[in-house]
């Protein structure tokens, strides 16, 4: 795809150019070369050994990238092709920057996608994803589910796995790294075990180690593994920039919101509150092109704030890939802290509210 050119598509990043160079929050009680070689599908629970003594952002995404490469290689490095279903172009741009890191993950893999279905399939497409289904073996297609955090909270999601799920019986299913939302009633849990139970090879990975070990609990036969948010394939972005605000806040108001009143900006500082879901992206040709325009234009919003204030987990994400500043406010499922305590807890440019955003610029300087 053309997009990729435009995200310096190079290869994975050899893990053995950053271990002699690691800055750590405290020093390892285990051989980093042992670590290094560890298969991470036959042991998932070594995922996040490293991640969370990593304090500089090279660090972070590079040991996300070397996890990827672990994982996916293991897992898809026989395929040929992939259906990705349920992908999300969406100015939710967290969404979209995951289809990103799908797309180019794919893409490193030499992994052709001979069918591709956003969010909302109709059960027409997806009668004419089986067809095409049939003009393949199993061991040259797998089915991919686009990763995200809308397993158990999001029910409309699930139910429509249930839709796609029974047509293809015969293909390894692999979800790429997603949380759950453990915020439904009973019956919606129970409908979501027996679901996920039905497919005799189905992959889910999880992308916090709160989420891979509840997921384990409530899905005991389905095979769950641990990695970082797929936007991580995007890797390190240069500033493209300059800064509008001293701050930038991000600020949700749907169900996943921590619900709170922004308080009054420091004086002699700008302050800028919104949800980058409002933030509108100009459409390209194509709905998978559009997921990389609103990627860019998430960016742009960043970069707006010398620092940024999310609650938003791809607010944290996508301000690490920039290098920018943050405080991330969590909300009642702790989705931010899970993964901030899994991956990037030692990482150096990340602050839990309430620090004051004056304490946190002064820290940074004019960076």
């Amino acid at each position: 795809m053309v997009f990729l050119a435009n995200y310096g598509i190079t290869g994975y990043i050899s893990s053995m150019t950053y271990s002699r160079t690691l800055s750590l929050s405290k020093p390892l009680n285990f051989s980093i070369n042992d670590f290094f070689s560890v298969d991470l599908v036959e042991n998932p629970e070594e995922a996040n050994k490293l991640s969370p003594l990593l304090t500089t952002r090279p660090g972070v995404i590079e040991e996300a990238q070397r996890i990827h490469k672990n994982t996916f290689k293991s897992l898809l490095g026989k395929y040929k092709y992939a259906m990705l279903f349920n992908y999300s172009p969406s100015e939710n741009k967290g969404d979209s920057a995951i289809v990103v890191g799908e797309v180019i993950l794919l893409h490193k893999l030499n992994i052709s996608v001979v069918f591709a279905c956003k969010f909302g399939c109709t059960k027409q497409r997806l009668d004419k994803a089986r067809a095409i289904g049939k003009n393949y073996t199993d061991n040259e297609l797998v089915i991919l589910f686009h990763g995200g955090g809308n397993v158990i909270g999001w029910p409309v999601a699930d139910h429509w796995r249930s839709d796609l799920i029974p047509r293809f019986m015969r293909f390894n299913i692999i979800r790429f790294p997603q949380s759950i939302l453990y915020i439904k009633p009973q019956s919606h849990i129970e409908f979501c075990k027996k679901l996920y139970a039905t497919h005799p090879r189905l992959t889910f990975i999880w992308r916090d180690k709160t989420s891979y070990i509840l997921g384990k609990e409530l899905f005991p036969k389905v095979r769950s593994l641990l990695s970082p948010d797929m936007a991580y394939q995007i890797g390190l972005v240069p500033r493209f920039m300059q800064p509008i605000y001293d701050i930038l806040w991000i600020k949700r108001g749907d169900k996943e919101s921590p619900v709170y009143e922004t308080p009054q900006a420091p004086i002699g500082l700008s302050m800028h509150v919104s949800d980058w879901i409002n933030w509108k992206t100009p459409r390209g040709t194509s709905p998978m092109e559009d997921t990389f325009l609103m990627t860019t234009n998430g960016m742009m919003f960043l970069q707006r704030g010398r620092i940024v204030i999310t609650d938003r987990l791809h607010g944290h994400i996508l301000s690490t890939l920039l290098a920018i500043p943050h405080v991330y406010i969590d909300n009642n499922q702790r989705k931010i802290s899970n993964y901030h305590n899994t991956w990037t807890a030692g990482y150096e440019k990340i602050y839990f509210w309430p620090i004051l955003a004056r304490m946190l610029l002064q820290k940074q300087g004019n960076c």
